[in-house]
């Protein structure tokens, strides 16, 4: 169960990618299009550095368009992601990204051919359950149905999508391979949006203007998130995609043990409400996980 294990180190650096990209989104970088260019722009120097070390294969077709889509869709759910961040807390938003998982699973087994045994089917009701009621109480009375919402509910659903193909790809290629082209689809998106009118000018005087502060969190984002993504492809690679995806709800577990450390610590950066029914809630939660865990492994 070496995909489980890189599962979850991906959602533990992810709920620290979470919190510093609100804090760099809030008050750095206001601009989406910007933050995920220059995001995509820092990532190309780690790419790139890594490629000579690396072997590169150009695979069959279906897979090179599934790779190079697959990271293409990353650079576009990026946008309602950190516009999302702007308007919203990330322990509102994270909540919402987990139905993703509902339809991970069924494209998988329908497209993938990906099948599960019961146990497994448990635990994903069991981890989902847990990762909806560790943010029911931030969800359902601190995020109403919006358009932020609504916005990362779809979100979710091309995310699934991003998912499917990334395990597509991996289904016959090495991690390294698909390293490379995902990675090559993550720069054309942000080429894309740069060769729209007007976001060049806006990326060109948000880069002029990034401060000591906002270079060093962009570059502390940039590289936690390479760490995750690397842990996280490598769980798609060797793990059913549907369970990689539904690990995912342990994110809101890093996140609200996060949370609450620095409510404690630091409560003028972060106040978290930690009264005793709130507090029983979010155990039951992380029970239902750590369940979930065990029926995986």
């Amino acid at each position: 169960m070496v995909w489980l294990a890189f599962a979850l180190l991906s959602n533990f650096l992810s709920s620290f990618v979470n919190i510093f990209d609100q804090l760099l989104r809030k008050h750095h970088v206001k601009h989406d299009v910007s933050i995920t260019v220059l995001w995509t722009f820092f990532f190309f120097f780690i790419w790139l550095a890594a490629i000579p070390f690396i072997g590169v294969s150009v695979p069959e077709v279906p897979k090179l368009l599934a790779a190079l889509a697959a990271g293409f869709i990353v650079v576009l759910v990026a946008l309602p992601y950190y516009y999302t961040l702007s308007v919203e807390e990330v322990s509102k938003i994270t909540p919402i990204w987990q139905f993703s998982s509902l339809f991970v699973l069924i494209m998988s087994v329908t497209f993938l051919g990906e099948k599960l045994i019961a146990a497994h089917y448990y635990s994903f009701a069991a981890m989902f359950l847990g990762g909806l009621l560790l943010g029911f109480d931030k969800t359902v009375k601190g995020f109403k149905v919006n358009r932020a919402a609504l916005i990362v509910f779809a979100s979710s659903i091309v995310w699934a999508v991003y998912l499917v193909l990334a395990k597509f790809f991996y289904t016959t290629e090495n991690f390294w391979n698909g390293f490379f082209w995902i990675g090559l689809g993550n720069f054309a998106g942000a080429a894309f949006l740069l060769a729209l009118p007007k976001n060049f000018g806006n990326v060109r005087k948000q880069l002029s203007s990034l401060t000591r502060a906002s270079f060093a969190l962009l570059i502390a984002t940039t590289v936690m998130t390479f760490l995750a993504d690397i842990s996280f492809l490598f769980a798609i690679k060797n793990g059913p995609v549907s369970l990689v995806s539904v690990v995912g709800a342990t994110q809101m577990m890093f996140l609200f043990i996060m949370t609450v450390l620095i409510s404690k610590y630091f409560p003028r950066i972060l106040k978290e409400r930690l009264d005793r029914k709130t507090l029983l809630t979010k155990l039951v939660a992380v029970l239902l996980m750590i369940f979930g865990l065990y029926l995986i492994s």
